[in-house]
């Protein structure tokens, strides 16, 4: 499954096995093409108006061929009542379970 997220924690993985975790920093344009179709569990609702996804505090958990694809702050916070130009302020990773 491919889930778009503003955030990964290790209570994400499924079970309490071992799990092989690789992250890559990918372009915005990748990030962009890559969520179309992936579930949205974007917590913060700025970055989700940022991203054009819904904003959803679900829960999941993670299994052997799931793809995370993370949109992160470069900064500890989003500038107050931040607009389309924000999305410079973010920067875009892809993790693969």
């Amino acid at each position: 499954m491919k889930y778009v997220s503003n955030n990964f924690s290790p209570k994400m993985l499924k079970g309490k096995g071992a799990h092989i975790v690789s992250f890559k920093q990918i372009s915005q344009e990748t990030f962009d093409q890559k969520t179309k179709d992936a579930y949205s569990i974007i917590g913060h609702e700025d970055i989700a108006k940022l991203l054009n996804k819904p904003c959803n505090r679900e829960s999941i958990q993670l299994e052997q061929g799931d793809e995370l694809y993370i949109a992160l702050c470069n900064r500890s916070r989003l500038p107050e009542k931040a607009g389309v130009q924000a999305k410079s302020s973010l920067h875009y990773m892809r993790c693969k379970v």
